[in-house]
């Protein structure tokens, strides 16, 4: 998360009060953790290569590695106990995959007007 260390644990607590609602039953995962380190290396690793698309996929490949062993941890007679998974945080901390752009005459062979 992004602000002060004072902002940050005030958003934390706010987050963990509403996991702890008997209505949410939820938890509340800090990827910043250092048990989490395949999460906290991969962000690390894209953080100083900004151009590289394939590092920040890395660090969504790990994040969803995390949720998929929560999930299996939660799972009672082969499905999952648990109703919504919930990711906080701006794309910088939980990015969302990127494509690599195809030139732009490829796109164009593929592009089929309605």
């Amino acid at each position: 998360m992004n602000g002060t260390a004072a902002e940050i644990s005030a958003a934390l607590a706010d987050l963990q009060t509403l996991a702890a609602r008997t209505d949410v039953h939820g938890a509340v995962i800090d990827l910043h953790n250092s048990i989490y380190q395949r999460v906290v290396f991969a962000n690390t690793q894209a953080d100083q290569n900004p151009a590289c698309p394939s590092a920040k996929n890395t660090v969504a490949t790990e994040i969803k590695a995390v949720v998929d062993a929560y999930r299996a941890a939660n799972t009672s007679g082969g499905s999952t106990t648990l109703q919504y998974i919930v990711l906080a945080g701006g794309a910088s901390v939980i990015p969302s995959t990127r494509l690599q752009m195809w030139p732009a005459r490829q796109r164009e062979r593929l592009c089929r007007p309605p």
